[in-house]
């Protein structure tokens, strides 16, 4: 019967019914025309269709892009024991290229899939589509997965991509939700994934810390969106080679970053950080992104003051402190529920300092490793307590300081540390320890009646969740500079 010859397919021979579509990868099995490059094996995608001819391109090869008409052709299959006569089919000479299964290589829909490159994948344009065959498909693996794909796609040297022309259907952009900054407290510390959309500002220099596992470069990058409050965001590993390379030749035209699974952290105040699942587009084709790249340039003033009076590091000078308005002591509570919604807030004031307890520890030891406050001494050789560190080797010294600010209208108990502790008390922290160690620190004694003649220009973080805390309310002092004396330059004049 007719329908059961239809269902033989001896070795060598296509199946009777072949699917195909245009585009689709298919493999010659016949040798039609050797110098043609029409050989056995030989890959093409198909371009057109007619009743007897499929217009196909070769896809690999010498011949590569050459455009050829395949015909039907005569098979006439060996005569063995499964088939027991001899028969006669004429069809076209290809079969379907079996790299993906053949339901996947015509164009079946993947909810999410994870792609594999052995090389980077730089010719990838975002949000253009492509043709892809002879691509390995398979189910993920959930010990490596690190994304909410099902499947993992491997594209190799015998992968096949080609643009999709404009005249065809595009395949639509992927939908973001895109949390504004004024919301990122609702995210912060949780296994939550967030996606951004927001203008680099600044990036600072590449660091070297030491985490756990191994020592790893970091960068941070300042961004800011339509609410006008600065974040930092700290790239890890491999985005710094990459991403952050690009983000720094062009961070003067104040480009647009589109991030997606990003975590909400906080330490020493509410920041973003990359995690291994994470991507970053440069100046993504999104309506969005347009958008916010004209409130940029409508803002560019106030985002370069922003730039000069916000983004001060912990140990540099406040050389343009007098753009930043200054507030009074009795005043800091009302300013902060002043300005918008963020977890830390900032503040530049003018006071006198002192010390109240000379006594105090003018220090505190760490980890090397986790960075974890520890009760050990300088030279001992411990293990750390922590369960997931549990590294050996002598503590690390930091310095630290508990003060009073003063001004004409009230008090302030602060906290400043490291390079602001050193700068100030004009020593290191190691000769911090030896001081300490003294029943009446003298060097401190002297320190206090030196800070306590001049007025200081000092800039301030509180954290507005800690300031009923009895044990962490504190200010930090982020940076301070001395202010000049106009009485004196005034005399000697």
């Amino acid at each position: 019967m007719e329908d059961f010859l239809n269902t033989l397919t001896p070795n060598g021979l296509s199946p009777h019914e072949l699917l195909l579509k245009k585009n689709c990868p298919i493999m010659l099995l016949r040798i039609i025309n050797p110098s043609e490059g029409l050989c056995n094996g030989t890959r093409l995608i198909c371009r057109a269709f007619d009743r007897n001819i499929i217009d196909a391109e070769i896809a690999v090869g010498h011949h590569m892009g050459k455009r050829v008409l395949i015909p039907r052709i005569p098979f006439l299959p060996n005569v063995d024991d499964n088939s027991g006569f001899p028969f006669k089919r004429t069809q076209f000479p290809i079969r379907l290229s079996f790299a993906m299964t053949i339901n996947m290589s015509q164009g079946q829909t993947l909810d999410y899939v994870g792609i594999y490159l052995p090389q980077p994948g730089g010719h990838f344009k975002f949000f253009h589509s492509y043709y892809i065959s002879d691509a390995l498909v398979k189910n993920a693996n959930p010990r490596y997965k690190i994304g909410s794909y099902e499947y993992d796609w491997t594209l190799n040297s015998r992968t096949l991509i080609e643009d999709v022309e404009e005249q065809d259907n595009q395949i639509v952009a992927p939908k973001y939700n895109i949390i504004p900054f004024t919301d990122l407290h609702s995210y912060k510390d949780s296994a939550e994934r967030i996606d951004f959309l927001a203008v680099a500002i600044q990036i600072e220099s590449t660091k070297e810390i030491t985490t756990k596992f191994q020592q790893q470069t970091i960068q941070e990058i300042y961004l800011i969106d339509e609410s006008f409050n600065p974040i930092k965001l700290t790239m890890w590993g491999r985005l710094v080679q990459d991403e952050c390379k690009t983000i720094t030749i062009i961070i003067e035209e104040y480009p647009i970053i589109l991030g997606t699974q990003i975590v909400v952290r906080t330490y020493r105040g509410l920041f973003l950080s990359s995690r291994s699942s994470s991507t970053f587009t440069i100046n993504p084709q999104i309506p969005e992104a347009t958008a916010l790249k004209q409130w940029a340039n409508n803002n560019t003033l106030k985002i370069k003051s922003i730039i000069e009076t916000s983004l001060t590091h912990l140990s540099t000078t406040i050389s343009s402190i007098e753009l930043q308005k200054t507030v009074k002591i009795c005043d800091i509570p009302r300013a902060m529920k002043a300005l918008q919604s963020m977890e830390k807030k900032y503040f530049w004031i003018e006071a006198k300092i002192n010390i109240i307890d000379y006594a105090q520890m003018y220090y505190y030891m760490s980890c090397v490793t986790c960075h974890r406050k520890i009760r050990h001494k300088y030279d001992e050789i411990i293990v750390c307590e922590n369960p997931n560190c549990k590294q050996q080797g002598t503590p690390t010294p930091h310095a630290r300081a508990y003060v009073q600010l003063e001004d004409d209208t009230g008090k302030l108990d602060v906290v400043m540390f490291g390079e602001v502790v050193e700068k100030t008390f004009g020593s290191s922290v190691v000769q911090l320890m030896e001081n300490s160690t003294q029943e009446i620190p003298q060097h401190i004694e002297i320190v206090t009646n030196k800070l306590a003649t001049k007025k200081w220009t000092i800039k301030l973080s509180g954290d507005e969740e800690k300031m009923n805390n009895v044990k962490y309310k504190h200010f930090i002092i982020l940076s301070i500079e001395a202010k000049p004396d106009n009485n004196k330059d005034e005399s000697s004049s």
